[in-house]
Order: C-alpha cells, then structure tokens, then sequence
C-alpha cells in the first residue's frame, strides 16, 4: 500500500522508480517511471446513457515510462490507491508482459 500512497500524493509528471522486482527468469528488474493523467479533469463516467457515479478518478494512479537496462522498452502500470493492486504492461523487443499486483489483503 506504501506505493500506492506516494503514488497518489505525488504531482502530475513526478518521478517514481519502482526497484526489488524479478523478471519471470528471476533476474533483477527495476521501472523508472513518472506519475501521469489517465482521466480527464472533467471525467464523466456513462452507462447505458446515464451519468453513473465513479471514484476512478480519485482513486487510479497511472505511471508510465521504461523498464531499466531494457533500451526501447514501455511500462504502463495503474494502481488502486484503495486497495494497492497493481495491474499493467511491459513491452520490451522480445514480447509484451503483464505485471500484477494483488489487493493487499
């Protein structure tokens, strides 16, 4: 949950690293990634034409940016603030992977 706070505390385009991953081989892996905006500040959310209310906005933290020591390379992540799960994308020259996180229990 610690991330997921001081994700959602810092500003629009602030850099956050995330180190002390493994790759699925086991090899160390680290992101080097900045906060950004997924939703628009007037964000609406419609379901079958009517206007439905959502915390999304509030509660979504999105991180992009690039997978240390991997040139090329694109990490997307979103981040429940709520609960801390995690759930995005690597994609390197050799593949696309999902990166999750459950729900801190």
């Amino acid at each position: 949950m610690g991330l997921a706070w001081a994700a959602q505390d810092s500003a629009l385009g602030a850099a956050v690293r995330i180190a002390g991953l493994r790759d699925a081989d086991g090899r160390p892996l680290a992101f080097a990634l900045e906060r950004g905006r997924i939703f628009a500040p007037d964000f609406k959310l419609y379901l079958n034409g009517r206007e439905t209310p959502t915390d999304a906005p509030a509660r979504l933290v999105y991180l992009h940016g690039t997978a240390e020591g991997w040139p090329g390379s694109s990490v997307a992540i979103s981040i429940d603030a709520k609960s801390g799960a995690w759930s995005g994308m690597l994609v390197r020259s050799d593949g696309a992977f999902d990166l999750t996180l459950p729900a801190a229990a």
